[in-house]
């Protein structure tokens, strides 16, 4: 039997000789359990999303059993708040969460079965319980498949419903109660979103990839040009987080390919025109998600990608992960290290601010003797 429980964890910062002490929370029950996306409330709670197959240890209250979308909302001294789980499939999952000044929270719960595919709106008070339920797409007719862009406007969230041959069929924009608001015309005439931030988003399109600012109806104005694609639209550099900055600029990381096939780190910060302010290269791994902190910028940093491949010829299943602090220069000042933690291939690895500056790590864990990454762990990192 696993132990479930609230663990606390000393964590080194291994430049400048700099220490905090960070916490380190475990969620999950005896069967497998992911948590990968997170919110932040004004208030500092935290919610997560994701699915759950236990019903046992944090989801002890739990009276069904089988895999059910699953929404964890904790406060950040870790202590569980409320836990809501769901399902409408078999396969189903709870994403996208968005929290409202109101103190409620709504996420998207993703169902799967024989028949097809469902994208249902759920809005829980700020206690957990059920306000509203609406179905705001489904699979039939023409629509084959429906999915969730990376886009998200100020009044709601988009699907995209795609033909059988993956063609796009619409892009409609659904309210906080999962009305449908307007189909979005044109939404893809400037290429594919690579990523996507509140007022920004990059994408791949006539060979590059392009920068652009939004505003809150997501009409888009192109900055810059910030990668190339490759033969057989290739990429050799990516960025796989994207964040919009309070002067009007925009900040990105994620990748670059080495000629030995590796990917090292790629972080690079753009003014409100869109001017290159810096861009890095670094050799500590890829950096797969961004924040802005008081003093700069902060980023989670995924190493394997760097050493090569193992005796199998593989990149391993997962390794250990590093928060790294960046200055407004873009400069690494501290790294620390996240613990083992499933790799990006698998499973996501979220990172948050709090209100207080604090940050907010979310990955998918493997408990002792265990042989996948089945629990969830928090890791709450003080501001200073």
């Amino acid at each position: 039997m696993k132990r479930r429980g609230m663990t606390a964890v000393a964590l080194l910062l291994c430049l400048l000789c700099a220490r905090a002490l960070a916490q380190a929370y475990t969620y999950g029950g005896s069967g497998s359990d992911a948590l990968d996306e997170l919110a932040v409330s004004g208030d500092g709670r935290i919610v997560m999303t994701g699915y759950t197959n236990s019903s046992d240890g944090t989801l002890a209250s739990r009276t069904k059993t089988g895999r059910s979308g699953w929404v964890l909302c904790v406060d950040a001294q870790g202590n569980v708040l409320w836990s809501f789980c769901s399902r409408r499939g078999t396969h189903d999952i709870m994403s996208s969460p968005v929290c409202h000044e109101d103190g409620s929270v709504t996420v998207i719960l993703e169902a799967e079965d024989d028949t097809g595919t469902k994208k249902e709106l759920i809005r829980l008070s700020r206690d957990g319980e059920v306000m509203h339920r609406s179905i705001m797409c489904q699979t039939g007719g023409d629509v084959a498949y429906v999915m969730i862009p990376l886009q998200r406007f100020d009044e709601g969230y988009v699907l995209l419903e795609l033909k059988e041959d993956a063609t796009p069929l619409a892009y409609r924009l659904y309210d906080w109660d999962g009305q449908a608001v307007r189909e979005l015309e044109g939404y893809d005439e400037n290429g594919t979103v690579l990523a996507m931030a509140d007022r920004h988003v990059i994408r791949i399109g006539n060979g590059t990839g392009t920068l652009y600012a939004l505003d809150g109806e997501g009409n888009e104005r192109r900055l810059t040009d910030v990668l190339e694609v490759g033969e057989n639209n290739m990429l050799n550099a990516r960025y796989d987080s994207l964040i919009s900055l309070e002067d009007g600029g925009a900040a990105g990381c994620g990748w670059v390919l080495t000629d030995e096939g590796l990917r090292k780190g790629l972080i690079s910060r753009w003014d409100a025109q869109g001017n290159l302010v810096f861009e890095m290269r670094m050799e500590i791994g890829r950096l797969w998600r961004l924040v802005k902190t008081a003093d700069g910028l902060a980023a989670i940093v995924y190493p394997n990608e760097t050493s090569g491949l193992d005796q199998s010829g593989s990149l391993a299943y997962g390794c250990p992960w590093e928060l790294i602090r960046l200055n407004e220069q873009g400069v690494v000042y501290t790294r620390q290290s996240l613990g083992m933690g499933a790799s990006p291939y698998d499973a996501n690895c979220a990172l948050a601010a709090l209100p207080d500056g604090s940050l907010a790590v979310v990955q998918n864990v493997q408990p002792d003797g265990e042989d996948w990454y089945t629990d969830v762990r928090l890791t709450v990192i003080p501001a200073k």
